[in-house]
Protein backbone atom coordinates (compact mmCIF):
# COMPACT_ATOMS: atom_id res chain seq x y z
CA UNK A 1 0.00 0.00 0.00
CA UNK A 2 1.22 3.43 -0.82
CA UNK A 3 2.16 5.47 1.75
CA UNK A 4 0.79 8.67 0.01
CA UNK A 5 -2.84 8.76 -0.81
CA UNK A 6 -3.87 10.60 -3.77
CA UNK A 7 -4.24 13.83 -2.06
CA UNK A 8 -0.84 14.19 -0.87
CA UNK A 9 0.41 12.68 -4.26
CA UNK A 10 -1.15 15.82 -5.88
CA UNK A 11 0.42 18.14 -3.45
CA UNK A 12 3.38 16.20 -3.46
CA UNK A 13 3.94 16.98 -7.57
CA UNK A 14 2.96 20.39 -6.85
CA UNK A 15 6.05 20.81 -4.11
CA UNK A 16 8.11 19.06 -6.38
CA UNK A 17 7.73 20.88 -9.56
CA UNK A 18 9.16 23.97 -7.88
CA UNK A 19 12.04 22.30 -7.33
CA UNK A 20 12.28 20.99 -11.18
CA UNK A 21 11.75 24.78 -12.34
CA UNK A 22 14.33 26.10 -10.29
CA UNK A 23 16.82 23.32 -11.41
CA UNK A 24 15.95 23.96 -15.32
CA UNK A 25 16.95 27.95 -14.76
CA UNK A 26 19.58 27.07 -12.74
CA UNK A 27 21.45 24.61 -15.46
CA UNK A 28 20.39 26.95 -18.10
CA UNK A 29 21.81 30.12 -16.71
CA UNK A 30 24.93 28.10 -15.44
CA UNK A 31 25.52 25.91 -19.05
CA UNK A 32 27.02 27.30 -22.23
CA UNK A 33 23.27 27.21 -24.19
CA UNK A 34 25.49 26.52 -27.42
CA UNK A 35 26.12 22.87 -25.95
CA UNK A 36 23.08 22.71 -23.75
CA UNK A 37 20.44 24.13 -25.78
CA UNK A 38 17.18 22.64 -24.71
CA UNK A 39 16.56 20.91 -20.87
CA UNK A 40 14.01 19.27 -20.15
CA UNK A 41 12.59 17.84 -16.79
CA UNK A 42 10.07 15.51 -16.21
CA UNK A 43 8.22 13.98 -13.16
CA UNK A 44 7.54 10.22 -13.92
CA UNK A 45 6.43 8.65 -10.67
CA UNK A 46 6.45 8.67 -6.86
CA UNK A 47 6.59 5.15 -5.18
CA UNK A 48 7.85 3.59 -2.06
CA UNK A 49 11.77 2.47 -1.85
CA UNK A 50 11.36 -1.17 -2.33
CA UNK A 51 15.67 -1.13 -3.40
CA UNK A 52 17.53 1.30 -5.40
CA UNK A 53 19.36 -0.82 -7.50
CA UNK A 54 18.99 0.74 -10.63
CA UNK A 55 20.74 3.94 -9.12
CA UNK A 56 23.74 2.16 -7.28
CA UNK A 57 27.30 2.03 -8.39
CA UNK A 58 25.92 4.56 -10.69
CA UNK A 59 25.17 7.38 -9.00
CA UNK A 60 26.44 10.12 -6.75
CA UNK A 61 24.02 10.67 -3.72
CA UNK A 62 23.55 14.57 -2.48
CA UNK A 63 22.01 14.59 1.01
CA UNK A 64 20.60 17.86 2.72
CA UNK A 65 18.83 19.08 5.53
CA UNK A 66 16.07 21.39 5.35
CA UNK A 67 13.57 23.36 7.58
CA UNK A 68 9.83 24.33 6.57
CA UNK A 69 8.18 26.06 9.88
CA UNK A 70 9.64 23.74 12.63
CA UNK A 71 10.52 20.99 11.06
CA UNK A 72 13.56 19.61 9.59
CA UNK A 73 13.29 17.09 7.50
CA UNK A 74 16.37 15.28 4.66
CA UNK A 75 16.13 15.35 1.64
CA UNK A 76 18.73 12.73 -1.05
CA UNK A 77 18.99 13.11 -4.88
CA UNK A 78 20.42 10.23 -7.02
CA UNK A 79 22.58 11.59 -10.15
CA UNK A 80 23.98 9.75 -12.48
CA UNK A 81 27.72 10.13 -12.54
CA UNK A 82 27.52 10.19 -16.49
CA UNK A 83 25.33 13.43 -16.10
CA UNK A 84 28.21 14.90 -13.87
CA UNK A 85 30.81 13.77 -16.36
CA UNK A 86 29.47 15.65 -19.10
CA UNK A 87 28.05 19.14 -17.43
CA UNK A 88 31.48 19.31 -15.36
CA UNK A 89 33.12 19.75 -19.10
CA UNK A 90 30.61 22.17 -20.17
CA UNK A 91 31.34 24.28 -16.69
CA UNK A 92 35.31 23.71 -17.36
CA UNK A 93 35.03 24.91 -21.00
CA UNK A 94 33.75 21.33 -23.69
CA UNK A 95 31.67 20.43 -25.55
CA UNK A 96 30.06 17.91 -22.92
CA UNK A 97 30.85 15.40 -24.86
CA UNK A 98 33.18 13.19 -22.63
CA UNK A 99 33.76 9.00 -22.49
CA UNK A 100 32.49 8.06 -19.15
CA UNK A 101 35.67 5.77 -17.40
CA UNK A 102 33.24 4.79 -14.75
CA UNK A 103 34.79 6.95 -12.20
CA UNK A 104 34.26 10.73 -11.22
CA UNK A 105 37.78 13.06 -10.99
CA UNK A 106 37.90 15.46 -7.80
CA UNK A 107 37.93 18.26 -10.12
CA UNK A 108 34.75 16.65 -11.55
CA UNK A 109 32.78 16.51 -8.07
CA UNK A 110 34.17 19.46 -7.39
CA UNK A 111 32.51 21.36 -10.19
CA UNK A 112 29.55 18.82 -9.62
CA UNK A 113 29.68 20.30 -5.38
CA UNK A 114 29.43 24.18 -6.94
CA UNK A 115 26.99 23.40 -9.12
CA UNK A 116 24.96 21.67 -6.79
CA UNK A 117 25.19 24.54 -3.77
CA UNK A 118 24.14 26.71 -6.56
CA UNK A 119 20.55 24.74 -7.71
CA UNK A 120 19.56 24.39 -3.66
CA UNK A 121 20.22 28.05 -2.85
CA UNK A 122 17.80 28.88 -6.36
CA UNK A 123 15.80 26.04 -4.81
CA UNK A 124 15.24 27.72 -0.98
CA UNK A 125 15.05 31.32 -3.07
CA UNK A 126 11.71 30.10 -5.07
CA UNK A 127 10.21 28.49 -1.83
CA UNK A 128 10.75 31.15 0.22
CA UNK A 129 9.41 33.10 -2.18
CA UNK A 130 6.26 31.17 -2.91
CA UNK A 131 5.39 29.75 0.24
CA UNK A 132 7.23 30.86 3.25
CA UNK A 133 10.14 33.02 4.55
CA UNK A 134 10.81 29.87 7.04
CA UNK A 135 12.13 27.21 4.17
CA UNK A 136 16.01 27.04 3.88
CA UNK A 137 18.67 24.51 3.38
CA UNK A 138 20.04 24.42 7.16
CA UNK A 139 23.19 22.58 5.56
CA UNK A 140 25.62 22.41 2.72
CA UNK A 141 25.09 19.23 0.77
CA UNK A 142 27.03 15.79 1.50
CA UNK A 143 28.16 14.27 -1.62
CA UNK A 144 28.35 10.48 -1.56
CA UNK A 145 30.79 8.41 -4.20
CA UNK A 146 30.52 4.33 -4.32
CA UNK A 147 33.95 5.05 -3.43
CA UNK A 148 32.80 6.25 -0.02
CA UNK A 149 32.34 3.37 2.65
CA UNK A 150 28.98 4.84 3.40
CA UNK A 151 27.81 4.85 0.35
CA UNK A 152 26.81 1.21 0.08
CA UNK A 153 24.68 1.78 3.58
CA UNK A 154 22.78 4.17 1.95
CA UNK A 155 21.39 1.54 -0.30
CA UNK A 156 21.19 -1.14 2.08
CA UNK A 157 19.41 0.75 4.64
CA UNK A 158 18.10 3.81 3.46
CA UNK A 159 16.66 6.18 5.62
CA UNK A 160 14.36 7.13 2.82
CA UNK A 161 11.08 5.60 1.77
CA UNK A 162 9.95 7.12 -1.04
CA UNK A 163 11.40 7.68 -4.23
CA UNK A 164 10.40 10.07 -6.54
CA UNK A 165 11.64 9.31 -10.20
CA UNK A 166 12.40 12.23 -12.73
CA UNK A 167 14.03 12.57 -16.27
CA UNK A 168 16.49 14.75 -17.39
CA UNK A 169 16.26 14.84 -21.33
CA UNK A 170 19.40 17.32 -22.94
CA UNK A 171 18.47 18.42 -26.23
CA UNK A 172 15.57 15.96 -26.85
CA UNK A 173 17.55 13.38 -27.01
CA UNK A 174 19.81 12.15 -24.44
CA UNK A 175 18.05 10.88 -20.94
CA UNK A 176 18.88 11.01 -17.43
CA UNK A 177 17.05 9.13 -14.81
CA UNK A 178 17.92 11.29 -11.19
CA UNK A 179 16.01 9.52 -8.24
CA UNK A 180 14.91 12.28 -5.37
CA UNK A 181 14.66 10.54 -2.03
CA UNK A 182 12.28 11.70 0.91
CA UNK A 183 10.49 10.66 4.47
CA UNK A 184 7.13 10.40 3.72
CA UNK A 185 6.62 11.30 7.16
CA UNK A 186 9.08 14.62 6.91
CA UNK A 187 7.23 15.19 3.48
CA UNK A 188 3.78 14.61 4.61
CA UNK A 189 4.79 17.76 7.21
CA UNK A 190 6.64 20.18 5.21
CA UNK A 191 3.61 19.92 2.82
CA UNK A 192 1.36 21.04 5.53
CA UNK A 193 3.99 23.67 6.95
CA UNK A 194 3.91 25.20 3.58
CA UNK A 195 0.10 24.78 3.09
CA UNK A 196 0.32 22.94 -0.13
CA UNK A 197 -1.53 19.92 1.87
CA UNK A 198 -4.52 21.25 3.62
CA UNK A 199 -6.12 18.81 6.00
CA UNK A 200 -10.09 19.16 5.58
CA UNK A 201 -13.24 18.08 7.89
CA UNK A 202 -15.23 15.40 5.41
CA UNK A 203 -18.10 18.05 5.77
CA UNK A 204 -16.39 20.64 3.97
CA UNK A 205 -15.19 18.27 1.11
CA UNK A 206 -18.79 17.03 1.00
CA UNK A 207 -20.18 20.63 0.93
CA UNK A 208 -17.85 21.39 -1.74
CA UNK A 209 -18.64 18.52 -4.00
CA UNK A 210 -22.32 19.14 -4.03
CA UNK A 211 -21.44 22.81 -5.47
CA UNK A 212 -21.89 23.38 -9.27
CA UNK A 213 -19.91 25.32 -11.19
CA UNK A 214 -22.60 26.36 -13.07
CA UNK A 215 -25.01 27.50 -10.55
CA UNK A 216 -22.25 30.16 -10.07
CA UNK A 217 -21.27 30.97 -13.21
CA UNK A 218 -22.48 35.13 -13.20
CA UNK A 219 -21.21 35.30 -9.85
CA UNK A 220 -18.54 38.56 -9.30
CA UNK A 221 -15.72 38.53 -8.25
CA UNK A 222 -13.15 40.68 -7.69
CA UNK A 223 -9.15 40.03 -9.82
CA UNK A 224 -6.20 41.27 -8.58
CA UNK A 225 -2.70 41.04 -9.41
CA UNK A 226 0.29 41.23 -7.49
CA UNK A 227 3.53 42.87 -9.00
CA UNK A 228 5.46 42.41 -5.92
CA UNK A 229 6.12 43.24 -2.76
CA UNK A 230 9.46 44.45 -0.37
CA UNK A 231 9.91 45.77 3.15
CA UNK A 232 11.53 48.95 3.63
CA UNK A 233 11.92 51.21 6.89
CA UNK A 234 9.64 53.67 8.18
CA UNK A 235 12.46 56.04 7.51
CA UNK A 236 12.88 54.82 3.87
CA UNK A 237 8.58 55.28 3.33
CA UNK A 238 8.48 58.74 4.86
CA UNK A 239 11.38 59.80 2.03
CA UNK A 240 9.68 58.82 -0.78
CA UNK A 241 8.47 61.22 -3.05
CA UNK A 242 7.22 61.55 -6.76
CA UNK A 243 9.64 59.47 -8.75
CA UNK A 244 11.10 57.36 -5.83
CA UNK A 245 12.22 53.72 -7.35
CA UNK A 246 11.32 50.83 -4.45
CA UNK A 247 12.79 47.77 -5.56
CA UNK A 248 10.43 44.96 -5.92
CA UNK A 249 11.10 41.08 -4.96
CA UNK A 250 10.04 39.64 -8.16
CA UNK A 251 12.87 38.65 -10.61
CA UNK A 252 12.76 40.44 -13.82
CA UNK A 253 10.53 37.96 -16.91
CA UNK A 254 9.43 36.27 -13.84
CA UNK A 255 5.46 35.83 -13.14
CA UNK A 256 3.15 37.65 -10.94
CA UNK A 257 0.26 36.30 -8.87
CA UNK A 258 -3.38 36.47 -9.89
CA UNK A 259 -5.84 36.31 -7.17
CA UNK A 260 -9.39 36.44 -7.29
CA UNK A 261 -11.04 37.80 -4.37
CA UNK A 262 -7.75 37.41 -2.47
CA UNK A 263 -7.24 33.34 -3.32
CA UNK A 264 -4.58 32.75 -5.72
CA UNK A 265 -5.78 31.40 -8.91
CA UNK A 266 -3.47 32.10 -11.66
CA UNK A 267 0.40 33.50 -12.73
CA UNK A 268 0.27 35.77 -15.34
CA UNK A 269 2.52 38.13 -17.29
CA UNK A 270 1.99 41.40 -17.57
CA UNK A 271 1.52 42.60 -21.18
CA UNK A 272 0.22 45.96 -22.87
CA UNK A 273 -3.25 46.10 -24.48
CA UNK A 274 -3.71 49.46 -25.93
CA UNK A 275 -3.62 52.27 -23.52
CA UNK A 276 -4.02 49.71 -20.56
CA UNK A 277 -2.44 46.96 -19.22
CA UNK A 278 -3.21 43.60 -19.71
CA UNK A 279 -2.34 40.06 -18.15
CA UNK A 280 -1.41 37.14 -20.03
CA UNK A 281 -2.05 33.96 -18.18
CA UNK A 282 0.38 31.51 -17.70
CA UNK A 283 -0.58 28.66 -15.40
CA UNK A 284 -3.53 28.04 -13.43
CA UNK A 285 -4.03 26.06 -9.99
CA UNK A 286 -5.25 23.01 -10.24
CA UNK A 287 -8.89 22.71 -9.83
CA UNK A 288 -8.62 21.26 -6.37
CA UNK A 289 -7.48 24.59 -4.97
CA UNK A 290 -9.49 26.58 -7.43
CA UNK A 291 -12.56 25.26 -6.06
CA UNK A 292 -11.88 27.06 -2.97
CA UNK A 293 -12.82 30.30 -4.66
CA UNK A 294 -16.24 29.37 -4.18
Amino acid sequence: MSKLNKIELEATNKFIQKFVDSTIKTLSRNLDKDVYKEIEFFINDCVEIKNLNEFKDSSILYKVDYSAGLDTCRLGVLVPEELISSISDVLMGGAGVVTYSGKLTELELNAAGDLGKKIFGDIEHTLERLYTNDFGFSTTPLILTKEMPKYGDEFENSEFDILIDQTLRVNGEKEYTIGLLVKATGLKKTLTSLEILQTETVEKINLRSSIKIDQLAEVKIDITAELGSTKIPVKSALELVRGSLVKLDTLDNSDIKVFANNIEVARAQVVAVGDNFGLKITKIIAPEERIKIV
